[in-house]
């Protein structure tokens, strides 16, 4: 006698599934999403600036011959790869511009600063803006010059 297995139920269960949503409701969930990314990008690019300038805050001292207590990145433009435009406020209302420039990945920043007001715009091609040397006469970099030379 062979032994016979018990009815099979061959209808497919249904899984509990996720709301359908309207298209108005799912334009507004989108419409969210790209302003938390948005605002993600944004939060990266402003550490990517800060960091950029933190790079120059020593040469500029050296430039100023003075020791800048604040700096903080406030405005910037650029791909920081070939070329970095930045606002950093020093204190008392007073900012640094930077205008940093390479042609390629592999060569050394060209950097041009300027003093300047709050109210004053970040641009590109200023005439007040002066190349920020990154070398003493000694020729040692700038960060390791010795305090008897004078940059060039």
């Amino acid at each position: 006698m062979a032994v016979e297995s018990p009815p099979q139920d061959r209808r497919i269960k249904r899984v509990t599934s996720e709301y359908v949503k309207s298209p108005k409701q799912k334009e507004w969930e989108d419409k969210i999403v790209s302003k938390e990314q948005q605002s993600t990008k944004e939060y990266f690019a402003k550490a990517e600036a800060r960091g950029f300038a933190a790079g120059f805050k020593a040469r500029i001292e050296t430039a100023l011959d003075e020791e800048l207590e604040e700096w903080e990145v406030t405005e910037f433009k650029g791909d920081f790869v070939r070329k970095a435009i930045l606002k950093v406020s020093v204190g008392n209302e007073e900012f640094i511009h930077l205008v940093a420039i390479r042609p390629t990945r592999a060569d050394k920043w060209g950097v041009r600063w300027a003093c300047k007001g709050q109210e004053d715009v970040l641009k590109e091609d200023d005439e007040d803006y002066e190349s920020l040397p990154d070398e003493a006469k000694c020729g040692a970099r700038v960060e390791d010059a010795c305090t008897a030379c004078s940059l060039m």
